[in-house]
């Protein structure tokens, strides 16, 4: 399903690359209101340079996991997921300095039940198998060199 058809039916539309980027440091809640962690930056497609994910640190001493971006909804201060906390907190952890390729990806929509046939595993399965296929935005990568 296109993100077009997906916004006509009345399903939330993946958030602009500007929103996502305004979300940074803020409080990142679950699908039940409780906090997870925050908001530390995105992973955009390789290609479109759309949103693929937000990225939300745990803890102060936790690690820094992916949550998929057309997923997210954000209000001032706040970041709501459409997951439960234990999904959340049991997603595999990234590195916000290295790029994810195309078996990362899919390994992590597995993880969010995202099926190979839709969302962002349907826009990664057919790359070539190794390609890197999601990153920090140029300007986040080179804030941290």
């Amino acid at each position: 399903m296109s993100e077009k058809t997906s916004t006509r039916m009345g399903l939330p539309r993946t958030p602009s690359y500007h929103e996502v980027a305004a979300w940074n440091g803020f409080r990142v809640d679950e699908i039940d209101g409780a906090g997870v962690g925050r908001a530390e930056g995105m992973f955009v497609d390789q290609v479109t340079g759309e949103p693929a994910w937000l990225l939300v640190k745990l803890s102060r001493f936790g690690g820094v996991i992916p949550v998929p971006a057309h997923d997210c909804a954000g209000v001032i201060g706040y970041v709501w997921v459409a997951h439960e906390k234990d999904v959340i907190k049991t997603a595999p952890t990234v590195d916000p300095g290295h790029p994810l390729n195309r078996e990362q990806e899919l390994a992590i929509c597995e993880h969010y039940a995202i099926e190979i046939d839709q969302g962002r595993a349907s826009q990664v399965r057919g790359r070539e198998a190794g390609a890197i296929t999601s990153q920090a935005p140029a300007t986040e990568a080179s804030e941290g060199s």
